[in-house]
């Protein structure tokens, strides 16, 4: 059984998703307003969150170079001195945020 905000989080990455709710599996079963109300009158919780977590198992999240590949790949890392090297790699090893990826054209890497 999965962790109650794992499975919403994913609820919330399933749902931002869907172009058109018809589309959406967990809709099939609850319909879109209220689902958890429903789900909660239904008693069948395990049926949603085994929907959910099928989906996100089917559609894992992107995941982004970390700051530091993305500069070393394009040749920004060059100017780092080799004093703050280690510094600036521990502050770099973060992934790039999908916004940030997106808007810098900056594809997933490969799971």
């Amino acid at each position: 059984m999965a962790e109650f905000q794992e499975v919403m989080r994913q609820y919330v990455r399933l749902c931002e998703s869907q172009e058109n709710c018809s589309h959406c599996p967990v809709y099939r079963f609850y319909g879109c307003f209220n689902t958890v109300k429903r789900v909660s009158e239904c008693n069948d919780a395990d049926m949603f969150e085994r929907t959910i977590m099928e989906w996100a198992a089917e559609h894992p999240e992107p995941v982004y170079p970390t700051w530091w590949e993305y500069l070393y790949e394009i040749g920004g890392m060059q100017v780092v001195s080799s004093e703050h090297y280690s510094a600036v790699r521990t502050c770099l090893s973060n992934p790039i945020p999908a916004d940030i990826a997106e808007k810098l054209g900056i594809e997933p890497k490969e799971g």
